[in-house]
């Protein structure tokens, strides 16, 4: 079990936890033990804490046999022209293991077509798009950057972002695309909307409703076209579609085209330093879905009418009077508090004076 501890306490976090876990009953082993250090190997994983005093964070990332063994097998597969379904549940697991102490979701991206021939009996040969996707686990696996875990101080605040599409089917139009970006560093929120290319649709598998892909695609719309908005900060993304914030949460679909837009979303989000959070929430909350539905075909539009900035940057209804029932609970909450702290302050009184008491008993 790795322990972190500051080089004043000479060890002493480590010794406090070993000698709890032998009081349980279960003491570690002792030819796994290390002493702690500012540069450690635990479980295929390297973790690094020099930088802890300056930036905060602690640094996970593949150890490089491990990085090695998924190159060997994936150059193995190509030199042979072949992958047989145990070769691609054990390449997928290795990547599994090294996406942990990867940036985001990137260490599983490229794996769809692996993943298909996991699951399928047939002819070992290799496809055009297996030798696709083992190239680009090639070429991923030089790039990747380590996952950074900030444990320390405070980043700068949440970039929070409300997406929304719209999609009418028996219209001809293309799908709608908007979004609202709350930054406390801006002085407004910014506020988007986009007419998809209907090359880019003609892309994406035929279904009956484009919706799906529509709201996924939202989000590799928005980065691509204001980068500066999302570079080296953190993202609270909120999505009002259950399937596709699903969907850019585990950064894969079942849906070739969706799990594209997915990979190409953490994809850039890892070029921009960017880390992202997606969240669902409903329409009725949502400011981009009028956007996505009634907005002009402006480029940028101005705040959002009926919305004001609040003090974080997160978007806020207007302001309503308070009504008696809001008044009275305030009351009440405030009042209570104060009883409570009043009651705090009696007991600690009598104690004192029973303190004292006892202590002029004794003399």
């Amino acid at each position: 079990m790795p322990v972190m501890d500051l080089a004043c306490g000479r060890g002493s976090g480590q010794v406090s936890l070993h000698v709890v876990l032998r009081f349980v009953g279960a003491p570690p082993s002792e030819a796994k033990g290390m002493s702690t250090g500012q540069y450690r190997a635990f479980l295929g994983t390297h973790c690094r804490t020099a930088d802890i005093s300056r930036s905060g964070t602690v640094i996970f990332e593949p150890m490089t046999r491990t990085k090695l063994s998924i190159a060997a097998s994936a150059i193995d597969m190509l030199r042979t022209n072949t992958m047989t379904p145990g070769q691609a549940s054990k390449i997928r697991g290795q990547l599994g293991w090294s996406a942990t102490n990867s940036f985001g979701r990137c260490g599983r991206i490229g794996t769809f077509h692996i993943k298909r021939r996991q699951d399928e009996d047939q002819v070992p040969e290799l496809t055009e798009q297996l030798r696709a996707a083992l190239d680009f686990v090639l070429k991923m696996l030089d790039v990747i950057e380590p996952r950074s875990v900030q444990i320390v101080g405070c980043a700068l605040p949440p970039v929070a972002v409300y997406s929304d599409a719209s999609y009418e089917e028996e219209s001809s139009k293309p799908p709608r695309l908007g979004w609202v970006i709350f930054d406390s560093f801006q002085q407004r929120p910014l506020a988007w909307t986009l007419d998809l290319d209907p090359a880019i649709v003609g892309t994406w598998l035929p279904r009956r409703q484009q919706i799906f892909a529509a709201e996924a695609m939202a989000a590799p719309a928005a980065t691509s076209n204001i980068p500066a908005s999302f570079r080296g900060r953190d993202v609270l993304w909120f999505v009002d579609n259950e399937s596709a914030c699903s969907t850019l949460i585990r950064g894969a679909s079942t849906q070739e085209d969706v799990n594209g837009i997915a990979e190409c979303v953490h994809v850039m989000a890892m070029a921009l330093c960017c880390r992202l959070w997606f969240e669902w929430i409903d329409s009725g909350s949502n400011p981009s879905d009028g956007l996505s539905r009634r907005a002009s075909n402006a480029k940028c539009l101005e705040t959002l009418p009926g919305w004001q900035r609040s003090r974080h940057g997160q978007r806020q209804r207007p302001q309503r009077q308070k009504s008696w029932r809001r008044l009275l609970r305030s009351w009440v909450n405030e009042h209570w508090a104060l009883g409570v702290r009043w009651g705090q302050f009696l007991y600690k009184a009598h104690r004192c004076r029973t303190a004292c008491q006892r202590h002029s008993h004794c003399e």
